[in-house]
């Protein structure tokens, strides 16, 4: 039985889908953002494309280790054909997000395969999403993983943009939570408790569960002035809305307006730099929501906490992808050891 899936928005192109794979792509409809599932099912499809023409089709038996040979067959052919390094990491999240789905037998009655493919290339092959990776600069790396650091938020919030206070309670939450934008924009009035200094069962979409996080006694306070001092209260939709950030033209801000605010910011004062294109050929901008988060991570490690501790406050699905995710430097490891005493 296959369902037929198209590629894309705009002149897609219609693929036949096994209706193992039909599951996952329904069961991820339902549990991630619109944007994240679109980027999602492309990357799939892409993938299910390239088994098809490599091998006629895609296999739906429990043969683990094919599966592997595939995957890594498809990384070195995409690696070769010089698609970008941001290009490969996503395919690389979505592909192995498909394999999680076919692999979890006892949470997917359409789960056909006993070990993930992945974790075999990993452990027998010890091949990881690096080794898939073009090479590039330090410079590059550098600008790529650039971290927002504590003098670096001060610097944003003196030079604010309008509406001044809310966006400054954002920009603040984001950096002392690590809050991925779509966590930020969903959040709720109800879900925020000032008494405990606590965000209460947020809905994390990346690993489908509610989580709750400890928030530090300075950003309580923008929170407390925000919501009961009168600036919440000033947009037109704050009565009628049960979310936190809320604009004059909306009950809830869009997922992307924490990123303009950033940008705008960032421009205002003076410390944004374009370093590259996107896959649709927009810029891709230095300093943005992701480098917040990379920066409440650093800002953590430099501080003595275990990347198990950082994982789980990012809601990473592992210390693994923590490691990969921070930019930590020989320099940044060997200032921690010089104060270890051997």
């Amino acid at each position: 039985m296959v369902e037929t899936f198209t590629t894309g928005k705009r002149g897609s192109e219609e693929i036949e889908v096994p209706d193992e794979i039909a599951h996952v792509l329904h069961d991820l409809e339902t549990k991630l953002e619109y944007n994240s599932y679109r980027k999602t099912k492309t990357g799939i499809l892409h993938y299910l494309k390239f088994c098809q023409e490599k091998q006629g089709t895609f296999p739906t038996d429990g043969n683990s280790e094919m599966h592997a040979r595939m995957v890594n067959s498809y990384f070195e052919a995409i690696r070769n054909e010089g698609y970008a390094r941001e290009t490969i990491s996503g395919r690389w999240t979505w592909v192995s997000r498909l394999y999680q789905q076919l692999s979890s037998g006892l949470l997917n009655g359409y789960a056909f395969l006993e070990e993930d493919p992945f974790e075999l290339l990993e452990e027998r092959e010890n091949k990881t999403k690096q080794n898939y990776l073009p090479k590039e600069s330090r410079e590059s790396k550098d600008k790529r993983q650039y971290y927002v650091s504590k003098d670096d938020l001060e610097t944003l919030c003196d030079n604010i943009t309008s509406p001044a206070f809310r966006n400054e309670t954002l920009l603040r939450l984001m950096w002392t939570t690590g809050l991925r934008c779509s966590e930020i924009v969903h959040l709720k009035v109800d879900e925020i408790n000032l008494e405990e200094n606590r965000l209460e069962k947020i809905y994390v979409s990346k690993t489908d569960e509610k989580v709750s996080l400890w928030i530090p006694e300075t950003t309580a306070w923008y929170l407390d002035q925000y919501i009961n001092g009168g600036y919440r209260d000033a947009f037109s939709y704050a009565e009628e809305s049960d979310y936190l950030f809320l604009t004059n033209r909306a009950e809830k801000m869009h997922r992307q307006t924490p990123n303009k605010v950033i940008k705008r910011t960032a421009e205002k004062a003076g410390m944004q730099e374009v370093i590259g294109q996107t896959q649709d050929e927009g810029n891709r901008y230095k300093i943005t929501a992701h480098a917040f988060r990379r920066g409440h991570g650093m800002h953590l490690w430099k501080d003595g906490q275990t990347i198990t501790t950082i994982s789980d406050r990012l809601n990473h699905s592992s210390a693994k992808q923590t490691r990969e995710y921070l930019p930590i430097s020989v320099e940044d490891s060997q200032e921690k050891l010089e104060s270890v005493s051997f």
